[in-house]
Parts: C-alpha cells; sequence; structure tokens
C-alpha cells in the first residue's frame, strides 16, 4: 500500500517479495518491522535513511493517517496493519499471516469498524486442516529423537531466507543439541532478536552437528544429496523439509 512518498511493508522479509526493490530505492519512506528492517538493510542494502521502523501495537499518525500494526504470527518481522484515515474508513491489511486466537483478541481490531480488509487467502479453503505449530514441533522432536540414536544419520532442515526458526530453536532446546547453518544463515538470525541463550544452540561447523538447517535448493539437487549420502548413511529428509507428505511442515511459518 503506497502513495508518492510512503511505502508500507505489511509482508515477510522473504525475498519473495522484494523483486525490484534495490538499494537505489529513492522513493520515499519504506515502513515496516524493526526485524524486516534489519534484514532488507543487510540483504539488499537499503539505507537506514530509507527505512522507518513501525512499533508493534502503538498507534501513529503518517501523512494524517492513523496507522497501527501487530504482529502476524508468520515468519519474522511480519506485521498486520491498520490504516485509520479521517473518513473513517478504515483499512486492515493482513499481508501474509497465520490466524490465531490471540490476533482475534487483539483490543484495537474489535474496537474498530473494517471498511475495507485486504486479505491473505492462500490456504483460505476448507481443504487446508493444518496442525498447531506446537504439534508441529513436537512431531519433529519425536521423529529425531526416533532416528538419532545412529550417529550417521543426518536431518535435514530446508528454509528459504527466513522461516522456521521457531522450529529448529525448539528442535535444539528440547534435544540440546546443536544445529549447523550456513554462515549467511547466521547472519540473517542475528537480525531477528532471538535471545542469546538460543543463538548458542546455532554452529557454522557441519561436524559439531547432524541437524543441518539448509537452503531449499539443496534439497532439490541430487548432487548435493549425493555427495551428502556418501558421508552419511540416512539422508532424513523427507519429513523435515517442505512440500512432504506431512502439510504441516511445508506451511509452518
Amino acid at each position: 500500500m503506497n502513495d508518492c512518498n510512503n511505502f508500507f511493508e505489511p509482508l515477510k522479509a522473504g525475498f519473495l517479495h522484494y523483486q525490484g526493490l534495490t538499494r537505489s530505492f529513492c522513493h520515499g519512506k519504506i515502513y515496516c518491522s524493526s526485524i524486516t528492517a534489519r534484514l532488507v538493510n543487510l540483504k539488499i542494502g537499503i539505507p537506514w535513511d530509507k527505512l522507518q521502523i513501525l512499533p508493534l501495537n502503538q498507534k501513529i499518525s503518517i501523512a494524517g493517517v492513523n496507522v497501527t500494526c501487530f504482529d502476524a504470527n508468520h515468519c519474522p518481522g511480519s506485521i498486520i496493519l491498520l490504516f485509520e484515515p479521517l473518513n473513517g474508513k478504515a483499512v486492515l491489511h493482513t499481508g501474509d499471516f497465520r490466524f490465531s486466537e490471540e490476533i482475534a483478541k487483539i483490543s484495537d481490531l474489535q474496537k474498530c469498524s473494517i471498511h475495507t480488509l485486504i486479505l491473505d487467502t492462500t490456504y483460505c479453503d476448507p481443504q487446508y486442516d493444518f496442525p498447531k505449530q506446537e504439534a508441529v514441533i513436537q512431531f519433529v522432536i519425536e521423529a529425531i529423537q526416533a532416528e538419532a540414536f545412529n550417529p550417521k544419520t543426518l536431518f535435514l532442515i530446508g528454509s528459504y531466507t527466513i522461516g522456521k526458526e521457531r522450529l529448529f530453536v525448539e528442535v535444539a532446546r528440547a534435544l540440546r543439541k546443536k544445529v549447523y547453518v550456513t554462515a549467511a544463515k547466521l547472519r540473517c538470525l542475528e537480525c531477528l532478536g532471538i535471545p542469546e541463550e538460543d543463538m548458542k544452540w546455532f554452529t557454522l561447523n557441519e561436524q559439531d552437528s547432524h541437524i543441518h538447517v539448509v537452503p531449499m535448493w539443496t534439497l532439490a539437487s541430487f548432487k548435493r544429496l549425493k555427495h551428502m549420502s556418501n558421508q552419511y548413511m540416512v539422508i532424513f529428509d523427507d519429513l523435515l523439509t517442505p512440500w512432504s507428505s506431512f502439510d504441516a511442515i511445508s506451511n509452518f511459518s
């Protein structure tokens, strides 16, 4: 949603959503969450003077319009935006979000009469019935525990630029095991405000862990998987990667 001077980013910094946005952006301010600001500065090089951070759950006035943003319960940095112009015709822009009871209970939304709803309807169909994130996390923890007796079992968790952080942090906590990430992934994780006690579970040394967070393309690369199979007896990737038969994993974010 934008005018000539303001661009509002209600989505995640997943970089599917940023095609055409470059470090030379010169069309005003980009309003976004603090996490998204750190990510687009890191990954795209947008200068800080072009970024305006929106505080969560706090109404602010921008160009005569009251704007409030709420956590979208989706990828880190994703927000829901509520615009309240002077004409009283409020606009709610969900962006990519995961509906929850907590969102439904937000008092500012309960009190506001929404005139226009811009809604993410990607999975707005009865055929999609995903379990709660807590159930998915427990499922993955138990699956890894069931196979972890074999030191030559490698567990792969496919991830885009961001997404699934809660999954592999909870796995590390529960199993008290390191999780390998690439240097690029670690730089992104450092932008997300993850507590220091959880950051300690990440390692850049592949040999420190048999739980690896890898780019999605790795899981589609037969050559890469064949290389891994020379080191490990089992490549346990079908369960933990997106697009698996366990649909909840692919829609965890």
